[in-house]
């Protein structure tokens, strides 16, 4: 495991309009072909961790809501985020995931749709996360 600087920046356009910037300390290491980033955001007491592996993506929440949405390029896909009130139903279909890496950084961005409940708008959304190896 490794020390890294975490940027995320999530921009959603659609019925809940919402642009998250974070910048965490974390980690990240390699286990059986999958890279892991691990980040905490501590302002709003959420874990955070994302695997890539070839063309999916995994990403992992943990804190007052927990959800593993799982990301593959035009493939549509549902999950649950459970919360304190019950689960959410969300269907996710990713449009496009663009993965560089370098010596020094990883640099993921991934631009997907979201539609909570099954009878809400779609939620367009692009995220884009960039590791900073220590």
């Amino acid at each position: 495991m490794q020390n890294a600087t975490i940027i995320m920046s999530t921009i959603s356009n659609g019925q809940y309009d919402t642009n998250i910037d974070m910048v965490a300390e974390g980690s990240y290491f390699l286990e059986d072909d999958t890279t892991f980033l691990d980040f905490e955001n501590t302002e709003h007491e959420v874990k955070m961790r994302v695997g890539i592996n070839n063309d999916t993506v995994t990403v992992s929440r943990f804190g007052d809501e927990v959800y593993t949405m799982v990301l593959q390029k035009d493939i549509k896909t549902n999950f649950l985020i459970h919360t304190q009130n019950g689960d959410l139903p969300v269907s996710i279909l990713t449009h496009d995931i663009t993965l560089t890496t370098t010596d020094e950084e990883i640099n993921l961005k991934l631009d997907y749709t979201l539609q909570f409940d099954f009878d809400s708008e779609p939620n367009h959304n692009v995220l884009e996360l960039k590791c900073i190896k220590h």
